[in-house]
């Protein structure tokens, strides 16, 4: 897959079972394919194909292919799977948690196809996510309180310091 003369030929999805995947190797495939302008497209393409045999990926996995195809223009194509990440199952979505790097790689991807308002719109997403985790995980320790509300106060002090490219 990743010398792009040859032809890309996969099984069958169902001459594969998906118990023989490691979504991390799967990972370091996505991100060899995503570092060559020629090939970058067939991590999509082994993305369908995973999901047609029933693989479940992974947030990594995902976030992988949001940055890749990213990096090569395709913004809406990585929001879009951005989307469909963070959809549950009832919705046809993988009902995957986001981390820190799938936002960032959305939001990336929101910039890079000159989407402002979908890049703040992740980013205050993630913004609530991160409170709503820091609240739970700190408890009563003054600690981590005092480290979450410094992470706050840099997060609005960025926002009114790049205030002019926000609105």
């Amino acid at each position: 897959m990743l010398d792009p003369q040859a032809s890309v030929d996969l099984p069958s999805a169902n001459l594969v079972t998906s118990r023989q995947l490691d979504n991390r190797e799967l990972d370091k495939l996505f991100a060899a394919l995503g570092r060559n302008k020629a090939t970058w497209r067939r991590a999509l393409v082994l993305h369908e194909w995973l999901l047609s045999m029933g693989h479940t990926p992974d947030d990594r996995l995902c976030t992988t292919l949001i940055r890749v195809c990213s990096q090569h223009g395709q913004a809406m194509t990585a929001l879009s799977l951005y989307d469909w990440m963070r959809s549950s199952h009832r919705e046809g979505g993988a009902g995957l948690v986001c981390t820190v790097y799938t936002y960032t790689a959305a939001m990336r991807a929101a910039l890079t196809g000159n989407m402002i308002d979908r890049a703040i719109k992740v980013s205050n997403t993630a913004h609530i996510i991160i409170i709503i985790m820091l609240r739970a995980e700190c408890g009563s320790d003054p600690m981590l309180l005092c480290m979450a509300a410094r992470c706050i106060m840099h997060w609005e002090l960025l926002q009114t310091k790049h205030s002019k490219y926000l609105t």
